[in-house]
């Protein structure tokens, strides 16, 4: 063992891109995890040369380039675990502090290993790491082959190939998601601001605005997972040794939960998208930064819109957990994110067939970066939440969505389905945290099924039986 090569820095560089694909493998595509690779690679020896130049002792700097470059790479998965730490103290001292006491850490292990870069124990402790590294790379690999071996079959992506629509007029569904999105009653009581004028022109247009609607679980992923399957989705019976066994052991430190990402898999293999396909509909995506809508594998085409503008989900979220997220995450990428997201959906209707449209756009949400005409804002205050900010911010992310609709109607051939909702309310008043806006627009008489308490949990059930002629009995609306 003591001629044992050196590989540790490459090993542990790469094992946490590993464990992403490994976590993912079901939903990413094994050709995209080679760029990412070739490129960890050939940073990793060039950092590894820069600090043999500088501590003048291969050993010892290749202890110092391993841990440099674990941290390049984990750098937001620690950050935001960081955030999770402190966010009951809200306090930015206290991340600020952690983060101080990791980067210390850092700068004496350095210290350390340079100081006694000559010992006799630096191979040993080299050959250790190698060791290591080895085992977890083998087993991560071990265990994404053994989870594809296991997996259940699934419908595939159908890629523009499905079976004919059972009806050449089928129209196609808009479902738009605007994240923290007040309704009528919340912004008129809460900020002030009368938005009932956008209500009233939906509904002259032929909307239905459910000015009572209200969501039972107002956290954004258990509400998608809500409206997405049409029930509430059941809690009571995850079962974790489904999961990676890395995830497992995650889970039981607080760095994973296995609850996200049951409720995850909800969202991106629903029930709705099961149905629509089975019908001959076409499934585009539009992603946010939001890790369970930023991509779905079953969808024929995605667009990514916030943060990175990298389309491939692997590189994407190798980049979020990575430092390379400063020089991508600022409120310029959120502005151009929304905007791009609006202009996109915009162009929809020119695409042929029967098509569901599923759009998560994270505005009126945080961080603000509109004012009320669209004019950029100080960044200082884009993550302060601020009832005047949040105004400005619902007032043009409106303009958008009226814009948004009098396009996709004039352009449609087959008059169109869409659904605008929000996911909960935009919590600046616990008493309003569970009121929704909802829009909904059903051609051909489709009106008259609709009510003004009308959950989330029913949507889908009404526009199934109105155009597919399912017999889904509505469930209980109360909260």
């Amino acid at each position: 063992m003591k001629n044992l090569p050196v590989l540790h820095p490459y090993l542990f560089a790469i094992l946490p891109a590993l464990i992403i694909f490994a976590d993912n493998s079901t939903e990413i595509p094994a050709g995209q995890i080679i760029i990412p690779f070739i490129v960890i690679i050939s940073l990793t020896w060039l950092t590894w040369k820069a600090l043999d130049c500088l501590i003048k002792e291969k050993k010892a700097s290749a202890l110092v380039a391993m841990l440099f470059m674990v941290a390049v790479f984990t750098f937001g998965t620690m950050y935001d675990f960081i955030r999770s730490l402190v966010v009951w103290n809200n306090g930015k001292y206290y991340e600020m502090g952690f983060t101080a006491i990791i980067f210390s850490l850092f700068v004496f292990y350095c210290y350390m290993v340079i100081k006694f870069k000559r010992s006799v124990k630096i191979q040993t402790i080299n050959t250790a790491l190698t060791c290591l590294g080895a085992f977890l790379i083998l087993f991560n690999i071990a265990q994404t082959g053994i989870y594809q071996w296991n997996k259940p079959k699934e419908i595939q992506n159908s890629g523009f190939k499905n079976p004919p629509p059972a009806s050449p007029v089928l129209p196609d569904i808009y479902y738009i998601i605007l994240d923290q999105y007040a309704g009528v009653n919340e912004m008129k009581d809460v900020f002030n601001y009368d938005s009932g004028g956008f209500a009233a022109r939906l509904e002259k247009k032929g909307f239905y605005v459910a000015r009572d609607s209200k969501i039972k679980l107002c956290i954004t992923d258990l509400s998608l997972a809500t409206s997405l399957n049409m029930k509430l989705p059941d809690l009571t019976n995850i079962n974790p040794n489904l999961e990676n066994v890395d995830n497992v052991v995650a889970s039981k430190f607080g760095l994973f939960n296995v609850r996200d990402k049951f409720i995850y898999k909800l969202i991106r293999d629903n029930e709705v998208i099961k149905l629509l396909k089975s019908k001959g509909y076409k499934y585009i995506n539009f992603g946010s930064w939001f890790y369970p809508t930023s991509h779905n594998k079953r969808a024929d085409l995605n667009f990514n819109c916030y943060g990175f503008f990298i389309k491939q989900e692997f590189t994407h979220t190798l980049v979020k957990n990575s430092i390379a997220r400063i020089l991508f995450i600022n409120k310029d990428y959120f502005r151009k994110g929304v905007l791009y997201e609006f202009d996109e959906l915009a162009k929809m209707p020119e695409i042929p067939g029967p098509k569901f449209v599923f759009a998560h756009v994270i505005c009126p949400h945080l961080p603000f970066v509109f004012g009320p005409n669209g004019e950029k804002v100080d960044s200082k205050k884009a993550y302060v939440p601020d009832i005047k900010q949040y105004t400005n911010q619902h007032i043009y992310v409106t303009k958008l969505t009226e814009k948004l609709v009098n396009e996709i109607i004039s352009k449609s051939k087959t008059p169109p389905v869409i659904v605008i909702q929000s996911d909960h309310g935009s919590r600046f008043h616990p008493g309003y945290v569970q009121d929704i806006f909802n829009a909904i627009y059903l051609p051909g008489g489709g009106k008259k099924y609709l009510y003004s308490t009308i959950a989330p949990q029913n949507t889908f059930r009404i526009i199934f039986n109105r155009y597919f002629g399912t017999k889904y009995p509505l469930l209980s609306d109360k909260v």
